[in-house]
């Protein structure tokens, strides 16, 4: 199985009902070349709030989230 959202790119927000939790999904096999800078971009989330990675187009507010 080949997970991606609709658009073909990852989700690496805050979930919409839980705030306090931070997701990166629909990586498939890109998830595992990419993990290194992700999991900065989250961890730089959780611990300060915010990241100076260019990941704000990978918001699920793109999907009508």
């Amino acid at each position: 199985m080949y997970a991606m959202t609709p658009d073909g790119h990852f989700i690496v927000d805050h979930h919409p009902r839980h705030p306090h939790v931070q997701v990166a999904v629909g990586l498939s096999g890109h998830g595992f070349k990419l993990a290194p800078a992700l999991g900065q971009a989250v961890a730089d989330r959780v611990l300060r709030g915010v990241t100076d990675l260019p990941v704000g187009f990978l918001g699920l507010q793109r999907l009508g989230g």
